[in-house]
């Protein structure tokens, strides 16, 4: 019988070390009535990106939840169209209208092809100049939100969630309280009426355009965007005194077949010096499928199918936190596992060739990220509304690539202190 040659094994693609990484091409300028704009002119289809963005967010609220309430409602319904018309109109020219909230920000985003930018950009300026709020749209609002959070508070991660960041910032702070049925219930028509005037003009505005940008968009834009000029008021921040201190709460859920735990601490804004290092030790720690946390706690022991360790970061405060789900049975030994990874982290220098594959795990996401107008414009965003300069967004991208073990090991040391953290399990 005549032997049959194996096929030759072809070799995979050769292992490309990120050196560094390209910032593309930002332009800044103002509208005729002061309204910042960054241009992300780099796309080569004819579509566009515009959002336009209120800075102030929940700082700016006299009654909860109404922050959210008017921007999502401000996109219903304008001057020139009922709710059932903008709809129409946005979907026959192949466009969409969204709107997005944060702790700090409201956003409107409008995505249009070029060639019907004149038809679909003046939309946009209707909607932010000219909202219409109606009882009848404030009442799907309402009716939805508390909808969707019954169905949230049946789920013991999203409870763990909740209580942490209530008893990190206190429940009466703007980033602690969490919606509850009775606030959506509660508002009324001149509550969003009242901060829509209020905190939503063009003192407070700021324009990200992306895509394939033309002296014609430009025009357009200015036209619709740039003539109106509405003075609006600015809230104050207050910062929350609640002591950092370790304690460790359970809480009864809704008995699910697992527990929630979440272990964390309050740290800082994405403009303090420690920031880059974190967001890798974090990363190194929980924050991807090799971490450490993934090998202990799901590889070796399988007690979960995820864990991660984030970081939220908000514009005048934030925190870390270790967060996951596991059988009741295995969850002092999980919190046990948790701490002993962050002692190690603490007194064991990482290897070189674990700090490399970090390194080049988020080299290779901060460049995806960085990949087209649109992933670009998302990262302005991020840099405004943390009240970072496009500047101070390249030297965090830089220093996460230049950390070394040392760094590493002394963040460990200072952040990762058991005595600091609290524990929080939802049974």
């Amino acid at each position: 019988m005549e032997k049959t040659e194996k096929p030759e094994r072809k070799k995979g693609p050769r292992i490309q070390i990120i050196d560094q990484v390209t910032m593309p091409e930002i332009s800044f300028y103002h509208l005729d009535n002061g309204i910042p704009v960054y241009e992300i002119n780099s796309g080569t289809q004819d579509v566009l990106k515009l959002e336009f963005i209120h800075i102030g967010g929940r700082i700016n609220e006299e009654k909860w939840l109404t922050s959210r309430a008017s921007v999502h409602m401000m996109k219903e319904s304008s001057e020139r169209f009922t709710q059932s018309e903008l709809a129409e109109f946005i979907d026959f020219y192949g466009s969409s209208l969204t709107s997005n909230h944060s702790m700090d920000h409201t956003s409107i985003t409008l995505y249009t092809l070029g060639k019907y930018m004149k038809k679909t950009i003046p939309v946009l300026a209707d909607v932010i100049f000219n909202p219409v709020f109606t009882e009848k749209e404030l009442q799907q609002y309402t009716e939805r939100n508390i909808n969707n959070l019954s169905i949230d508070l049946q789920k013991n991660d999203i409870l763990a969630y909740r209580e942490f960041t209530d008893r990190i910032f206190g429940r009466d702070h703007v980033y602690g309280y969490n919606s509850t049925p009775e606030m959506y219930a509660s508002l009324n028509l001149e509550d969003v009426k009242n901060f829509y005037n209020n905190y939503m003009g063009t003192t407070n505005a700021v324009l990200v355009i992306g895509g394939k940008i033309t002296e014609e968009v430009r025009t357009c834009v200015n036209e619709n965007l740039g003539k109106i000029r509405r003075q609006v008021l600015s809230g104050r921040y207050v910062d929350c005194k609640v002591p950092i201190e370790r304690k460790a709460f359970s809480i009864k859920g809704k008995g699910d077949y697992q527990n929630a735990i979440i272990i964390g601490r309050r740290l800082f804004t994405k403009s303090h010096k420690d920031y880059p290092h974190m967001v890798v030790l974090n990363t190194l720690f929980g924050g991807y499928f090799g971490s450490r946390l993934m090998k202990s706690l799901r590889e070796d022991l399988g007690y979960t199918y995820e864990v991660s360790c984030q970081l939220d970061m908000m514009k005048y405060d934030g925190f870390m936190y270790v967060s996951t789900d596991v059988d009741p049975s295995n969850s002092q030994d999980t919190i046990r596992v948790i701490y002993e990874e962050m002692e190690r982290l603490s007194k064991d220098t990482i290897s070189e060739e674990e700090r490399k594959m970090v390194i080049n795990y988020l080299m290779g996401n901060i460049m995806n990220m960085l990949d087209g107008p649109f992933r670009v414009s998302n990262w302005v965003v991020s840099l405004i509304t943390s009240n970072l300069s496009l500047l101070q967004g390249h030297q965090i991208l830089k220093a996460m690539h230049l950390i070394d073990k040392d760094q590493l090991k002394n963040m460990a040391k200072k952040y990762y202190d058991r005595s600091s953290m609290m524990e929080l399990v939802v049974k």
